[in-house]
C-alpha cells in the first residue's frame, strides 16, 4: 500500500517539477502545486498512521495474546 501511495505522489511532484523546467510559457497552465502539497501532506498522515496501526498490532497486541511466549521471570507461567 505504501509504495503505491508513494509512487503515485512522487510521480506527480516530479513531473510537475519537469513542466515548470519548461519555461515560462509552460508555467501559467501549472496551478495544482497547491494540491500536490495537500496529496503530499494526507501521504504523510495515511502512511504514518498505518505505520503506527502496524507497529501497535506487531507488538502490543501480540504480546497480549501470547502473553507465555514474551513473559520472562519468577511470575512467568511457562517458567
Amino acid at each position: 500500500m505504501f509504495v503505491l501511495i508513494n509512487t503515485g505522489i512522487h510521480t506527480l511532484k516530479y513531473g510537475y517539477y519537469a513542466l515548470a523546467a519548461l519555461g515560462p510559457r509552460v508555467r501559467p497552465y501549472l496551478r495544482r502545486k497547491r494540491y500536490i502539497t495537500v496529496l503530499q501532506i494526507a501521504q504523510f498522515v495515511i502512511c504514518g498512521t498505518y505505520g503506527c496501526l502496524l507497529y501497535y498490532k506487531q507488538t502490543v497486541i501480540y504480546r497480549f495474546h501470547h502473553k507465555n511466549r514474551w513473559t520472562v521471570g519468577p511470575n512467568a507461567d511457562n517458567a
